[in-house]
């Protein structure tokens, strides 16, 4: 979930559109934007099954069960325009609360969840003004209460994420809700189908669509440790765009171009079988490139991202 979810809600393209505009999305756009429409089914290729003893690894869903976890988020980032660098900018931590709530079970191996924002806090830190803080409190006060649904199967594919959004949201936050629907896609980590061991190793690669950008990401995971219903992964994240048009939040269709992406990344999940949402830790690093035309001139602009996501169960 974790980390597209976070970026889309701190990301500074909406913050900055926040400020330009006071328009309102319409009904009609707002209910659009809710619904993130199912995706490519990821594919998950087995490595090395690990050592023996083997079995296989599957969440145990139970209609009623209820978890409440909290995601904290670093992000800080550095641009250069035109060759021209600007100042690093270092964002204060957001503090997520969301709940979880296995609704349904429509067959024995998958479930529908319910979620909800409960609250949004954004700590202080030093050398961030206060009129900057309290701006940052203001914009995610507008998401807080969000609601929303999903499907998932016991080996933790989720789809057909869904949320409930209020009718009068700033353009800014409707797309930046887009972005968190399609994250919900990755809420638990995925499992094998065969039985695997400690030490096992699987691959998933998926294709992924936010904000207009089609991108190829492949994870693997290790399996280090494996202990009844719990277990230890350790991560690997790469991320590749190839150039291709985008949506840029305040930016005219058809002006903004990604001329490249590249973000890599690692990180350890501590999973319970028992439990949908594992806890987790990861660091992102990731470079892009953007190209913006404004009355016929071009605009370059070189972006370079590092994002430190926690979560962990409240």
């Amino acid at each position: 979930m974790t980390g597209a979810l976070a970026a889309a809600l701190v990301s500074p393209a909406g913050c900055r559109e926040r400020e330009r505009s006071s328009g309102q999305a319409s009904p009609d756009s707002a209910r659009a934007a809710a619904s993130a429409q199912p995706g490519n089914r990821p594919v998950v290729t087995l490595l090395d099954p690990g050592a023996e003893p083997r079995r296989a690894l599957r969440y145990r869903l139970t209609e009623g069960a209820r978890e409440a976890l909290v995601m904290r988020t670093n992000l800080t980032i550095d641009t250069t325009t035109d060759g021209v660098p600007t100042p690093t900018v270092e964002y204060p931590p957001v503090v997520m609360n969301l709940r979880l709530h296995i609704a349904s079970k429509p067959s024995d191996t998958q479930a529908r969840y319910t979620f909800a924002l409960e609250a949004v806090d954004v700590e202080d830190a030093p050398g961030v003004r206060p009129e900057v803080l309290e701006s940052m409190r203001q914009h995610f006060r507008e998401v807080t209460g969000m609601t929303g649904s999903a499907h998932v199967d016991t080996r933790g594919f989720n789809w057909d994420a869904r949320m409930d959004l209020p009718r009068n949201m700033t353009p800014a936050i409707q797309h930046m809700m887009e972005s968190a629907s399609q994250s919900m896609d990755q809420v638990s980590a995925p499992l094998p189908e065969q039985p695997v061991g400690q030490g096992a190793r699987w691959e998933l690669q998926q294709t992924i669509e936010q904000n207009g950008v089609t991108l190829q990401q492949t994870t693997r995971f290790e399996l280090i440790e494996l202990d009844g219903t719990r277990g230890i992964l350790t991560t690997r994240i790469a991320q590749h765009a190839d150039r291709q048009p985008m949506t840029v939040s305040g930016v005219p269709a058809g002006t903004a171009e990604m001329l490249s992406l590249e973000s890599a990344g690692s990180g350890r999940i501590y999973f319970d079988l028992d439990r949908l949402v594992p806890r987790s830790t990861l660091d992102m690093r990731s470079d892009y490139g953007l190209r913006i035309t404004t009355d016929g001139t071009p605009q370059t602009i070189e972006t370079h991202v590092d994002m430190r996501i926690e979560i962990s169960a409240q």
